[in-house]
């Protein structure tokens, strides 16, 4: 693919760098010649100068035909204005990188419709969430989050205490918003229809909205798991913000660590459940103090790298088993003796993984394999010229083979639940979730 990246911060250098080893053709444009000449010297990838009072640079660059923009400057502003021009020049497919949480939350405003961006992304975001999957649930088979946060996919084993083998999926009063959409049982791959029945030593797949899935479904299941209570969480970053966020929307108490007094009073306030403690996360005897070992979790994300590392080896060191860092450099911990038991999470990496599964499909924003490549669930945004626009979703149904599930659509920022909903239409713009098997997807893109 033809890609221009509009920025050359080394997040979106990185993000180059890897799209152009996967035989990508890259063209990197900035307002800096410096930063320009440097990549140019050590990076097989075109560079181009830009002005920041005439973009004319990104209608020339049409002349190449681009299949895709990705808008990965530190300023959201410029990278949502841009998205919007290259939308009017003709570019096909266009990528905001966007790190205010004003601008992902779509529930009263569309940012992404009102700047004609096919899809924000964001380096915070999905770096809390990452964390967020390693402290939560280290039970689960697989856990994948979607929709920004809001849906997450479970996959897990039905214990021995089930007690509903009798009771068909029509039968079961399962949580609100939640449904079961895949069953492995032995070597066997079942689409579960109304009339199937759960049996002990089923693995099964449970999609449905976040805080459903972490609070409701391990109870309805009597899941033999030990709950995560409490999480001590250093800096009081954005991406810690993102993390609380999510740690209380699950009921899990937090405890933050911040050495600076104004943020640890504003993040008091913001945040309802959480304790905020002005203190330095360095200082050993403070750790020991706080009993740290009984933390079911342990978060170092300052905006300091070395900070992070060295928090978290006396985190370690202190007792406490479930350690994570956050690491803007690619495995800062690499090379330090003692260190490879400590979780390691990148904004790099988390970006740039979810840009590369959005490029592969362009039609969708991820996609997640179930049992090798089974089953998939897909997040699609449904397109201007969908053949599925305006169509009721029972009508919809009878075009797919049964092995298609229609999960969730996300409008405006909320789920809304289907499996009821035979009379609800889809239109463009919004965010379907499916569940597939692998060769219906391919022979089906068409829709």
């Amino acid at each position: 693919m033809k890609i221009v990246v509009f920025g050359a911060t080394p997040l979106a250098l990185y993000l180059s760098e890897t799209l152009s080893n996967e035989e990508h053709d890259i063209i990197v444009v900035d307002f800096d010649h410096e930063h320009l000449d440097e990549i140019a010297s050590n990076y097989d990838i075109g560079v181009k100068l830009a002005s920041r009072k005439n973009w004319k640079v990104f209608e020339e660059l049409m002349a190449n035909s681009p299949d895709v923009l990705l808008a990965m400057s530190d300023d959201d502003e410029a990278n949502l204005v841009l998205c919007d021009i290259c939308k009017s020049m003709g570019y096909p497919f266009v990528v905001a990188k966007v790190e205010k949480s004003t601008y992902m939350d779509q529930r009263t405003i569309n940012y992404e419709r009102m700047f004609r961006a096919d899809y924000f992304v964001s380096p915070t975001l999905l770096s809390a969430i990452d964390i967020f999957e390693k402290i939560i649930d280290p039970s689960s088979l697989q856990l994948e989050t979607f929709a920004h946060g809001s849906m997450q996919m479970r996959r897990l084993t039905i214990p021995d205490s089930w007690k509903h083998s009798d009771k068909s999926m029509e039968e079961l009063s399962l949580p609100d918003s939640v449904c079961i959409s895949l069953i492995k049982r032995g070597s066997d791959i079942i689409f579960p229809h109304g009339s199937d029945k759960l049996a002990v030593a089923d693995e099964v797949v449970v999609v449905g909205s976040a805080d459903k899935i972490l609070q409701e479904v391990p109870l309805f299941f009597k899941l033999p798991e030990k709950r995560v209570e409490s999480v001590m969480i250093i800096g009081a970053s954005a991406v810690a913000m993102q993390l609380a966020t999510l740690l209380e929307a699950a009921n899990i108490h937090m405890r933050i660590v911040d050495t600076n007094i104004k943020q640890c009073n504003r993040k008091a306030n913001e945040l309802a459940t959480a304790d905020v403690n002005h203190h330095d996360a360095l200082d050993f005897e403070f750790l020991l103090m706080e009993k740290v070992y009984l933390e079911d979790a342990f978060v170092a994300v300052t905006v300091s790298d070395e900070c992070n590392i060295l928090t978290a080896g006396l985190a370690k060191k202190a007792g406490c088993k479930n350690v994570i860092t956050l690491s803007q450099a690619n495995y800062v911990k690499s090379g330090i003796e003692g260190f490879c038991d400590i979780e390691e999470i990148s904004p790099f990496q988390a970006i740039t993984k979810r840009v590369i599964a959005i490029i592969k499909k362009c039609s969708s924003i991820s996609v997640t394999q179930i049992y090798g490549e089974q089953a998939q669930i897909v997040e699609i945004k449904v397109s201007k010229k969908s053949k599925t626009i305006g169509v009721p979703l029972k009508e919809l149904s009878e075009l797919f083979p049964k092995e298609f599930l229609i999960l969730a659509i996300e409008s405006g920022g909320y789920l809304q639940k289907l499996l009821s909903s035979s009379t609800f239409v889809l239109h463009a713009c919004k965010l379907l979730k499916g569940l597939f098997c692998h060769l219906g997807l391919q022979q089906h893109s068409s829709y």
